[in-house]
């Protein structure tokens, strides 16, 4: 009986001093796109709800592990910020995520913890969580097209949907939406299947806001026509990815400053030259004239 006892005193000490498992640092996550097109390096968001103050991210990094695209961040709490109360904050940090191939990946988010950065060796490490899943399509499989493929950062600019439209369709609207990062085509098209095609249909142009740097997925989404006086279906059709569009940063070119200078054979550089050898050539000519 002293044994049992003594033995479940020894238990009940070492789990008071062995090291608790971290729990989760966000308490939802959910990955935007869910679609991407393969071969392009692309920008990934991760955005949801965290238990921290004012949340602010680092240290995010991407890579495939076992074929599971495995995204890492260091969450903390933003310093200087008074929280009054235990309502969840909304959060939003983004990735650069590798070209894929084809097919289809679970997503998962390992919560990084700050001893993962220092000489300190971190006791126990977070387990990752699932937060979604991504399909990667290759270009020949997808039922639309765009040009350009890359556009400058900062920049307006126009951009053409390409797809399988007849020649005799009517474009009655074409807007965008930018959700970073994904660039969402909107239009309705009045069909025409009876004219004849002589040329093929040029493509729907839309004006986009300038962008910012990063992979943006390319989304078309046509929106079912209902001629006048009908009564239109609340039918959704689904967005299609059209491809993936390059935003590189613009980098500014650095153009060195010319050195001044100055006239002289042996005097280039020197502060005051120009004066002296100006000084020197009025001595010369004056001592000539002297008698």
């Amino acid at each position: 009986m002293r044994v049992k006892t003594i033995m479940k005193a020894l238990g009940w000490a070492a789990a008071l001093t062995a090291p608790a498992l971290p729990v989760a640092a966000a308490t939802t996550a959910g990955i935007s796109p869910t679609w991407a097109e393969s071969h392009h390096p692309f920008t990934l968001a991760l955005f949801g709800e965290s238990d921290k103050c004012a949340p602010v991210f680092s240290h995010q990094s991407s890579r495939i592990t076992g074929g599971t695209l495995v995204l890492s961040v260091l969450e903390q709490q933003r310093p200087g910020v008074l929280c009054t109360n235990d309502t969840a904050w909304a959060y939003r940090t983004e990735f650069d995520a590798p070209a894929l191939d084809s097919g289809e990946y679970p997503v998962q988010v390992r919560w990084a913890q700050a001893c993962e950065f220092d000489a300190t060796p971190c006791p126990v490490a977070y387990q990752p969580q699932d937060v979604g899943n991504l399909r990667v399509t290759d270009s020949a499989s997808l039922s639309y097209s765009f040009t350009p493929r890359s556009v400058r950062a900062g920049q307006d600019f126009h951009i053409r949907l390409k797809g399988t439209f007849n020649c005799g369709d009517l474009i009655k609207s074409s807007t965008v939406d930018t959700v970073r990062p994904i660039l969402r085509l909107n239009f309705v098209i009045e069909p025409h299947p009876e004219v004849v095609c002589i040329a093929p249909f040029p493509g729907i142009d839309f004006a986009v806001p300038a962008l910012g740097a990063g992979g943006w997925q390319v989304y078309a989404a046509r929106s079912p026509y209902c001629a006048q006086g009908t009564v239109c279906p609340l039918a959704l059709i689904a967005p299609q990815l059209a491809g993936a569009l390059e935003v590189p940063p613009v980098v500014e070119a650095v153009v060195p400053l010319r050195p001044e200078t100055r006239v002289g054979p042996a005097g280039i550089g020197r502060l005051g030259f120009r004066s002296e050898w100006n000084g020197a050539l009025r001595d010369a000519a004056g001592k000539a004239m002297r008698p």
